[in-house]
Parts: C-alpha cells; sequence; structure tokens
C-alpha cells in the first residue's frame, strides 16, 4: 500500500530467480526464500528517508488540507454523491468520444470506398459526372455479386447466339460458387460456344479485376467482382 511505501523503493541488490521455479511448489518457494536469505543477509537497509523533510511535508499537507477545507464543494451533503457522478460523466464523455472517433473513420472508408467505384463506373462509361449513362441504366436494373461482369458480357455480346440451355450454363457461373478446396480438381466444361463463351467471361473478369486493383477496390471491403466459378 501508499502507507507502507510512502517514497519510491530502492533496489539494494539483484538476484536472478531460476527458469526451473514453480510459484505453485512450496518446495520451490522454499528454496527461493533460503536463496534469498543467503544473498541478501549480508545488507544492511539505509532507513533515512531521503528526499523532502518531514516538516516540510508537514506544511505542505496543512496547505493542501487547507485549501481542501476552503473549496466551495467541500460542505456540500451530497458531495461524494456527486463526485462519483462526475466520475461517471468524465467516463461516458471519454467513451463518447472514442466511439466517435471509430464511427468517423468508418464513415471516411465508406466515402473512400463511394469514390472509387464512381471513378471505375466513369472509366467504363456507366456514368458521366452526375449523369447515368445507358449502360449504368442497364447495370441498375442487374442483381448479384457479379453484376458488373454481367454487364459487361451483355455490352460485348458474349452469350449471343446460345440457345437456352448454354446461356443458362453459363448465367450459372456467375450464382454458383461451390464449396470445394482450392486444390481440387477443376470440372470439366461443355464444348461448343457455350465453352467459347465462358472463357470471354474470364478473359473480361480479368480486365474488372485488374481495374479494380488500379481504382483500389477491395473485395474484402464487400465490393468488387469475385471470379465466375465455372
Amino acid at each position: 500500500a501508499s502507507m507502507d511505501f510512502p517514497v519510491p523503493v530502492e533496489a539494494l541488490d539483484r538476484m536472478r530467480v531460476p527458469k526451473s521455479f514453480n510459484p505453485r511448489s512450496p518446495q520451490s518457494r522454499r528454496d527461493l526464500a533460503s536463496a534469498l536469505r543467503t544473498k541478501a543477509g549480508h545488507i544492511v537497509p539505509d532507513r533515512h528517508r531521503k528526499g523532502r523533510a518531514p516538516a516540510a511535508d508537514d506544511r505542505e499537507i496543512a496547505r493542501l488540507r487547507t485549501e481542501l477545507r476552503a473549496h466551495p464543494c467541500h460542505g456540500c451533503d451530497e458531495r461524494e454523491d456527486h463526485a462519483r457522478w462526475a466520475e461517471r460523466y468524465h467516463r461516458l464523455q471519454r467513451d463518447t468520444r472514442q466511439l466517435e472517433k471509430r464511427i468517423e473513420g468508418r464513415t471516411n472508408t465508406i466515402a473512400r470506398t463511394f469514390d472509387r467505384i464512381v471513378a471505375l463506373l466513369t472509366e467504363l462509361d456507366y456514368l458521366r459526372g452526375n449523369e447515368v449513362t445507358a449502360n449504368g441504366r442497364r447495370l441498375a436494373r442487374l442483381y448479384g455479386e457479379l453484376d458488373l461482369l454481367a454487364s459487361e458480357c451483355l455490352r460485348e455480346g458474349v452469350w449471343e447466339g446460345l440457345n437456352p440451355a448454354e446461356l443458362a450454363a453459363c448465367v450459372s457461373a456467375l450464382v454458383y460458387e461451390a464449396r470445394q478446396a482450392d486444390d481440387a480438381v477443376a470440372p470439366k466444361l461443355p464444348s461448343g460456344p457455350a465453352k467459347v463463351a465462358m472463357g470471354e467471361m474470364v478473359r473480361i473478369w480479368g480486365r474488372l479485376d485488374g481495374l479494380e486493383e488500379d481504382f483500389k477496390i477491395n473485395q474484402t471491403e464487400g465490393v468488387g467482382q469475385r471470379e465466375p466459378d465455372l
């Protein structure tokens, strides 16, 4: 307690605790105590207090007590209750500042991500300033993780000429996500126009992925186009 140590403790000597010491073992504790007595048996501590003289301390304490009693709050009957409420107020104020900083940081992150997406859509001619282009209006009607990839495939006519079964096979890659290990054997793709279209889809995705990297759009932030699962 502070009453037992009114001044900082001064180290008189040093002793290394063995690595094999087990604080839960009574024998280890007895051995350590015996080693400590042997190590420090010859040391005679200086009991003279260093620092301020007792008289000076007494005068300082008396002055502080006088100021404390002269404070307007000292005579308040509800002083202790008010002190607890003040402590609670300052604690809540500190917590509020911390929450505001966290919210501000997240808000700035959302704003930066939004600006990057706008820049990417402008680069791809989905936006022109504050105007939404025809491509942008088509994109607005698409919903899904790979909506931008689907829009680019429509723009480039990747799926034109496919029969219903082939179109379904290609579009399924935009919504399907396999639950398998990364090193699993790749499935065999259908031959014919569907295989060619899927190759074009992967090519377009690679271009979009490169653009997203250029504009610092990260999939870990909940945006970006994952690779189609073929």
